[in-house]
């Protein structure tokens, strides 16, 4: 699979241009860079865009995006993008392996994140162009109050997304499950599933520089931190 987010949304870190294996359940999702996080000057008139209930029945062909290559002759998640200075157009984005979709501005306001079920997508609407992708099992996504930063999570960890690119991304924090992500005094609150206890046990991150503490799986892993 290839590289790369509140309103609220419903999925030792490496430079993301490395290849990383992330194990989730049974399945492994590589995610690699397409291109570097593009660091994009803010702007105050970002593009627009909406979530279509599915592809029109006429007009141009939806432009195509896949992070594998495959199933774009198969609908996926619809959007309609309107920029600033080029004719509207509509991208078909093919899912992963979530149930969570959604579209949002890029922190820097100029480029567009599309999460097609699980899979992100970063999108620059007056090209048409590709930037990177991201993810493949993507789960929840919050920003602060701001909107200078978003912060998602695939269920077992999480990331932080500012105008410059990736800010950080955690160890693991959970066996399998995370809920009740928030941002408040500098840190993102949450809570992680136990499947030993059966329980939900809170957690903590930084946002500065994505420590954590607390969390269900610290407190089982036999395995040294990185």
């Amino acid at each position: 699979m290839a590289f790369l987010l509140l309103h609220i949304c419903h999925a030792s870190p490496p430079s993301v241009n490395q290849l990383l294996g992330v194990v989730h359940h049974h399945a492994i999702v590589t995610l690699r860079a397409v291109a570097p996080l593009h660091s994009i000057p803010m702007s105050t008139s970002g593009p627009t865009f909406r979530v279509l209930p599915g592809l029109p029945g006429e007009g141009a062909p939806p432009v195509q995006f896949s992070a594998t290559g495959q199933g774009t002759h198969r609908e996926g998640f619809v959007v309609e993008f309107s920029p600033t200075d080029a004719e509207s157009w509509v991208g078909n984005f093919q899912p992963g392996l979530s149930a969570y979709s959604e579209a949002m501005l890029h922190p820097s306001g100029r480029s567009v994140l599309v999460i097609s079920g699980g899979q992100l997508y970063q999108v620059d609407p007056d090209t048409r162009g590709l930037l990177s992708t991201f993810g493949g099992i993507i789960s929840d996504c919050i920003k602060d109050p701001s909107g200078s930063l978003l912060v998602f999570s695939d269920g077992i960890r999480s990331w932080a997304l500012d105008s410059s690119g990736l800010r950080w991304q955690t160890e693991r924090i959970s066996w399998d499950g995370i809920r009740a992500l928030s941002i408040s005094r500098g840190s993102v609150t949450g809570e992680a599933y136990d499947p030993i206890k059966n329980a939900w046990t809170p957690f903590q991150v930084d946002l500065a520089s994505g420590r954590i503490s607390g969390g269900s799986y610290p407190e089982y892993s036999i395995l040294p931190k990185t």
